[in-house]
């Protein structure tokens, strides 16, 4: 007991009495273990707080480092932070007997063992010797028994990395793994932290920086001049230095770097004569101003005719000045130039006016540093006048749009009425009939209202568009026939088309209607001929151009531009030219949809439409699609084959009762078994009781309680060989929402004709195994 025994037994001992003492050996052993363990939760809590409440980068850094290397009762720990420019790591804290030299230490981010665990952004533990040539150049020494790197991130971000080593050869246990975990996630969010109060801090001290040269500036502007035109400021500025050193003669001079040139900008001789003919430019070797700008700092010359440095030029320019003083003026980093004053008697370049020219500088640098800043800040008011004036004009197009989509679709279902049943009844009645031209004209009438919405959804950006890859000098070629008998013969058409030109993903037929819509927006500014050009180009919009025009993207685009010799536009006029309904044409000569439908057809495609115009020069509209890198498909071969009648049940469910009524007309007089629903619920009721087979379900798309893709799901579990044709007369978004414009399903857009009906039915029908065809 006296040796620290915990416990004893006398000798001879039963076998039973032996239990009993080492049960508590046990437990005396567990409970030092639980102290243990406690005190290290203890210090650990106290060293994760105070990492997470402090805001300095070194201390959170020097603390982790520190608790890194108790957590592990490890040898050694250093902590990697990312530079810059993501492309690399450097080593800002490290523990360890010697290992200071290794401090600020870079590595490339694709090598070493922290290279790794960053890349992976995985914790990495290694044991014993390491060849693998992957963590080169910092694979453990040989002394290095056992490692970890642990990555730090907070929100996926890449924080840093922490490395701990032991010299000893065991594994790192489990808890002190989790430990440094919890430390190492603790540490990311203070280290973010720190890195933004430390940018929030850098940007407060750029604002008090700022106030306080705004500050220097007024009173700049209070001694020196009221006004923030330069060639005031420089005068003022010579006339102070004038009026409190009595010099004979003083100037400006700016630097040009680019041409290694100075050039006055400003000059003051006592007298006034010939003040003017002295500026000029010079290079740096012919002045004092010369030896300003390689040492950035003032030259007093107090006899320049027992000086080398002056140039014969440069005394002739001095006239009779005998000393002289010349001061840098800089701007923040930046040499701008330099003040520069002369005195007729020999010695006058004191200590006392060398200081005061100085502080001349200065100020004038500040002055000029605030002009420039004043005609920066001109040019990017101009540019936010500019911005908000786009902005607002794209809002008033986006809330124009939404009207017009919110009354194009509720006309959709009318209109599919009003057009079919018109057709119907035209195949009804005979050729002679007086009747059947009214049918036809109510007929027309509605095929340019279902036109008109068609436009309107266009605009709004809200139309249903079956993109594909496009080559748009093909599309140009398909078009150019009809070009030529809408424009008519007065107008030359002529076409510039990139030979390797790139693809795009739009819609054919949309593509095509802008191009002949802004054909026929040129032939209407033509009235007595010109000349109408369609070009197309690869071409790459950069940041800067992008930037200036609202809605553009930077990358690679396909270029359509299409340009006329007409009559040009004013600045007002190009301002409303998209809105849907504005036109310059006489009444009853245009709806004022025509480029309208173009912005919305380029706006939902992705891409962006600008209009450059002047009165009496003409229009060129130019339209940027986002290029893509997939060839356009070859065309297949056409199927002339006409529409035959069918056999087949069809299960119609359709909320609108008018639609409704036109499809089961059409599709039975077409031999068609219809099965009719007014909604989705009861077209599950008909489903599941019809003994006989279904073929089709021809669903609408937006119905109350249930869509028709819901129902079309819950039909499909009954009967999986069901073919589906959806039909509506909303909007593209909606219809997205709904799930419908995916791969492969069919889709049937309102108002449509009793032709495209069945032509679409019999194509689905026969597209089901087993069909006979």
């Amino acid at each position: 007991m006296k040796i620290g025994a915990f416990d004893y037994l006398l000798k001879p001992f039963k076998a039973e009495a032996l239990l009993p003492v080492l049960s508590r050996a046990v437990g005396v052993r567990r409970l030092r273990l639980e102290n243990v363990r406690l005190h290290e939760t203890v210090a650990f809590y106290e060293l994760a707080k105070t990492v997470a409440y402090v805001l300095d980068l070194d201390t959170i850094l020097d603390k982790l480092a520190d608790g890194a290397l108790q957590q592990c009762q490890a040898d050694e720990a250093s902590l990697m932070l990312p530079t810059r420019d993501g492309g690399e790591l450097y080593v800002a804290a490290v523990r360890g007997e010697g290992r200071d030299d290794i401090l600020g230490q870079r590595v490339p981010m694709d090598r070493g063992i922290a290279g790794w665990v960053a890349s992976h952004q995985e914790p990495l533990t290694l044991q014993g010797d390491v060849d693998d040539q992957r963590f080169a150049p910092l694979a453990p020494r040989k002394d290095i028994g056992a490692a970890i790197s642990m990555p730090m991130l907070v929100g996926g971000k890449l924080i840093g990395v922490v490395n701990v080593s032991s010299k000893q050869r065991r594994p790192f246990s489990l808890g002190q793994v989790k430990g440094l975990g919890i430390l190492t996630s603790t540490a990311a969010g203070a280290l973010e932290h720190a890195r933004l109060y430390a940018e929030t801090r850098d940007a407060e001290q750029r604002y008090r920086s700022l106030a306080q040269r705004l500050s220097a500036i007024g009173d700049f502007a209070r001694t020196v001049s009221s006004t923030l035109d330069l060639d005031v400021l420089f005068e003022a500025a010579l006339q102070q230095v004038v009026a409190l050193t009595g010099c004979g003669w003083c100037n400006i001079n700016e630097y040009d770097g680019r041409d290694n040139l100075f050039r006055m900008v400003a000059v003051w001789r006592q007298g006034g004569e010939g003040s003017r003919d002295l500026r000029g430019t010079f290079s740096p070797e012919q002045s004092s101003s010369g030896v300003v700008l390689r040492t950035r700092r003032p030259h007093a010359v107090q006899d320049i005719e027992q000086r080398h440095e002056v140039t014969e030029r440069g005394r002739s320019r001095s006239g009779n000045i005998r000393s002289r003083i010349s001061v840098p003026v800089i701007i923040g980093d930046d040499f701008w130039g330099t003040a520069n004053v002369g005195f007729s008697e020999a010695g006058a370049a004191t200590p006392d006016r060398v200081e005061f020219l100085e502080a001349v500088a200065a100020h004038l640098a500040v002055a000029i540093h605030n002009a420039e800043l004043y005609s920066q800040l001109q040019g990017a008011h101009e540019e936010l006048k500019e911005t908000q004036h786009r902005v607002v004009q794209q809002e008033r197009l986006g809330a124009i749009g939404q009207m017009a989509s919110g009354i194009a679709h509720d006309f959709n279902n009318l209109l599919t009425a009003i057009i079919g049943f018109g057709t119907l009844l035209q195949a009804q009645l005979d050729l002679g009939e007086p009747q059947r031209t009214y049918l036809a004209e109510m007929t027309k009438a509605g095929e340019r209202a279902a036109l008109l919405t068609q436009q309107l959804l266009a605009f709004s950006r809200q139309q249903v568009l079956r993109p594909e890859i496009l080559d748009l000098n093909a599309v140009a070629a398909t078009v150019d026939k009809l070009l030529e008998r809408v424009i008519g013969e007065d107008v030359k058409l002529t076409t510039v088309l990139e030979p390797k030109l790139g693809c795009v993903r739009a819609d054919l037929g949309q593509m095509e209607q802008v191009i002949l819509n802004l054909a026929v927006n040129a032939r209407d500014a033509m009235p007595t001929g010109g000349r109408l050009t369609i070009e197309t180009a690869n071409v790459d919009l950069d940041e800067t151009y992008t930037r200036e025009r609202l809605g553009a993207q930077p990358g690679p685009h396909v270029l359509l531009a299409v340009t006329d010799t007409g009559v040009g536009m004013d600045a007002e006029t190009e301002a409303h030219i998209f809105e849907p309904f504005f036109t310059t044409k006489e009444v009853g000569k245009g709806t004022g949809l025509g480029l309208a439908t173009v912005y919305g057809i380029v706006k939902q495609s992705g891409g962006s439409i600008w209009v450059y115009s002047e009165p009496g020069r003409g229009s060129t509209f130019k339209i940027y699609l986002p290029r893509v890198d997939e060839a356009a498909p070859t065309p297949g071969p056409s199927d002339p084959a006409g529409i035959r009648n069918g056999w087949e049940t069809i299960l119609l469910v359709e909320d609108e009762e008018g639609v409704r009524l036109l499809v089961s007309e059409v599709l039975r007089a077409n031999g068609y078994t219809v099965l009719e629903a007014p909604n989705g619920a009861e077209g599950q009721r008909i489903c599941e009781r019809y003994g006989g087979p279904i073929h089709l379900l021809l669903t609408d798309v937006v119905m109350p309680e249930m869509s028709g893709r819901e129902l079309a799901e819950v039909i499909g579990r009954l009967r999986p060989e069901l073919r589906v044709i959806y039909m509506s007369g909303y909007t593209s978004d909606t219809v997205i929402r709904h799930g419908v414009l995916e791969q492969g399903l069919r889709y049937l857009e309102k108002p449509f004709t009793p032709e495209e009906l069945t032509r679409m039915v019999r194509q689905t029908v026969d597209e089901a195994p087993g069909a006979t065809r």
